[in-house]
């Protein structure tokens, strides 16, 4: 067995062996799996990041909000994660951000993304420099996954806000995929958006579930070294089922 695969199988034994026993949150009308222990960002990945289902990490707030924190402790940073308890069907899925996403540390990732464990299908809106401390480098991406895959159908473009306010969706039906970006908690002040003609088709009997993470790319800590704990606001999440 080779080292990167031995250490996905450990990171996997790892977070197998919390999931009976994960905490669980109610935020925007559905319950949502904490992740905790050492993994991947998404299962693709077989990076490691450090994950907390801390209360201190991840909580909803009096106003209904869920808040994601990336926090030092115990010599490490450590991420935070959720996923929906039930699976999802066709639909538009809309995420209401409360922070400014052009303003993030450059090895922050915000993750808002559907994925099926099942046939490793996944369609994501990211948000992150990638590393690259530079003003105008691209900061959004959209991308689609599939099975065998080793690069995403995806769309990248740069974010400049005026506000902290913005809207995204991720609309998933037969036949099609679409991404849409928005100033403002609203649909009328358009940011960017994708149909990609070709994708991995997904369907509903692929287990697919909603998944919304913060983590660390590069170094698995923040790029400025006088930075503190991390935190996005995700006022809530629609769904509309087709």
């Amino acid at each position: 067995m080779s080292r990167n695969l031995a250490m996905f199988a450990f990171a996997a034994m790892l977070l197998m062996a919390g999931s009976a026993n994960a905490r669980t949150i109610h935020f925007s009308g559905m319950e949502w799996q904490v992740k905790n222990g050492v993994g991947g960002p998404n299962p693709n990945n077989i990076t490691q990041n450090y994950w907390s289902d801390s209360p201190e990490s991840i909580w909803v707030d009096d106003e209904g909000r869920l808040h994601l924190k990336i926090r030092y402790e115990d010599g490490v940073w450590k991420c935070a994660e959720v996923q929906s308890i039930e699976t999802v069907k066709y639909g538009e899925y809309t995420w209401e951000i409360s922070n400014p996403i052009n303003d993030f540390d450059p090895n922050l990732v915000l993750g808002l993304f559907l994925y099926s464990d099942q046939h490793d299908h996944e369609y994501d809106i990211e948000f992150s420099q990638w590393g690259e401390d530079e003003q105008n480098s691209k900061n959004a991406f959209y991308s689609a996954w599939g099975p065998g895959m080793d690069t995403p159908v995806k769309q990248s473009f740069h974010v400049n806000l005026s506000g902290d306010y913005t809207s995204h969706i991720i609309k998933w039906y037969e036949g099609g995929i679409s991404f849409a970006s928005y100033h403002g908690h609203a649909t009328d002040d358009l940011i960017d958006s994708w149909q990609p003609e070709y994708y991995p088709k997904a369907t509903p009997d692929d287990n697919m579930r909603i998944h919304m993470n913060l983590w660390l790319d590069g170094e698995r800590h923040p790029y400025a070294p006088d930075v503190s704990d991390i935190e996005i606001i995700i006022n809530k999440i629609t769904v509309e089922n087709n």
